[in-house]
């Protein structure tokens, strides 16, 4: 009853498709929520519900974040994110009880449904989160590897950068919160790495650590100062772009003043490259719909997909031919992106696993079965 609807479609390619729950403007109501058993317990349940009323294959928990109260002042809508000291205990208690209710119905059904969280990179809402734990009951985790410097900044900076750039906090780069991760007991082979594509727009500056005026929302009042990647596109010719070497990531300004820092073709393949390096699980992309063009082609994920079919690719600044690309499933608003191969090959790491999931576990998803190769 669900045919032509994203579900059905995402199933027919053979992907899976996962509900993404809270995120940057929901969130409050995790703390309460996740403070007492019996609101774990309905949440969980209400998980399950959910999954079985649409043929979910799993969830997605985007609590942002545990133990952290926010003031945000820029968007006052989103205004008030409310923490204690208590989230992180209360988080890996949700993610267990979710965890355990999921498999439960994955008895039931002789399937495994997943269960994975975004979560964050500034090294202080990394401390209110039990590394250990949750890597052990999330199948994956979401690094949300963006972000970085943006209208809240006191100075302009990338906001994708891949390495520190050298202002602003410490720690703060694609590099440094993978790291973070790794060294604190996450596991490189459940590590989606974070992409974006959309910009971060900086008013009246013209280069890095500038000083500025907020978000240019007058230059690009249709994404209320956050462009899309295509809408970025649209406007390079009327800009000068910048490519920062350090940080590997892409810059433009207008002659006149404004700014926008963002992730071209180049800088995708730069991160690709990254993920291959450090033997990561995939991407998380935020969103999808951001490079979609007029002729609907889609230009970051074609330099996505040529990086994974040749690691051997350099990234440069021309685009990658489309007859080196792959189709990867991924869902139209937020995905991930799997690195894995319909080959089913024996990864290397299985030899130290165990099989986690439910019988005859198919690819391209096998993390889970290792058995499955005998």
């Amino acid at each position: 009853h669900f045919e032509q609807g994203l579900i059905y479609m995402v199933h027919a390619a053979g992907a899976e498709i996962y509900p993404s729950i809270g995120g940057w403007s929901l969130s409050d109501a995790f703390v309460a929520m996740a403070a007492s058993p019996a609101g774990r317990q309905n949440f969980a349940n209400n998980c399950v519900d959910l999954i079985e009323e649409y043929e979910f294959d799993g969830i997605d928990i985007d609590w942002e974040y545990p133990g952290k109260k926010l003031v945000v002042v820029v968007l006052v809508r989103f205004a008030g994110h409310s923490g204690t000291p208590n989230d992180k205990v209360n988080f890996s208690l949700l993610l267990d009880e979710v965890r355990s209710a999921l498999d439960v119905l994955g008895a039931d059904t002789g399937r495994h449904f997943g269960l994975t969280a975004a979560l964050p990179c500034g090294p202080s809402h990394i401390s209110n989160i039990d590394i250990p734990y949750i890597n052990s009951v999330l199948d994956e985790l979401h690094l949300m590897t963006y972000d970085f410097h943006g209208s809240w900044s006191t100075v302009t900076g990338a906001a994708t950068p891949m390495v520190y750039q050298g202002w602003g906090p410490i720690d703060f780069s694609v590099h440094d919160c993978v790291r973070n991760w790794m060294e604190g007991g996450g596991t490189s082979y459940k590590i989606n790495l974070g992409l974006s594509f959309y910009g971060r727009s900086f008013a009246g500056a013209t280069g890095l650590q500038q000083p500025f005026s907020g978000a240019d929302t007058a230059k690009w009042s249709v994404d209320e100062g956050t462009p899309q990647y295509y809408n970025i596109l649209q406007r390079l010719p009327e800009m000068i772009s910048v490519r920062d070497e350090h940080t590997q990531t892409q810059y433009a300004y207008f002659p006149s003043g404004g700014m926008v820092t963002y992730d071209d073709e180049r800088s995708i393949c730069d991160k690709t490259a990254y993920a291959i390096d450090n033997k990561l699980n995939g991407f998380l992309i935020w969103e999808i719909s951001g490079d979609l063009l007029d002729d609907f082609s889609t230009p970051l994920l074609d330099s996505i997909n040529a990086k994974l079919n040749d690691p051997g690719l350099a990234c440069s600044d021309d685009p990658p031919s489309s007859s080196t690309t792959t189709t990867l499933a991924t869902a139209v608003t937020g995905a991930t992106v799997t690195t894995t191969s319909n080959s089913c090959s024996r990864p290397s790491w299985c030899s130290t696993q165990t099989n986690t999931c439910g019988p005859n576990k198919p690819c391209p998803n096998p993390k889970h079965c290792c058995s499955d190769w005998g």
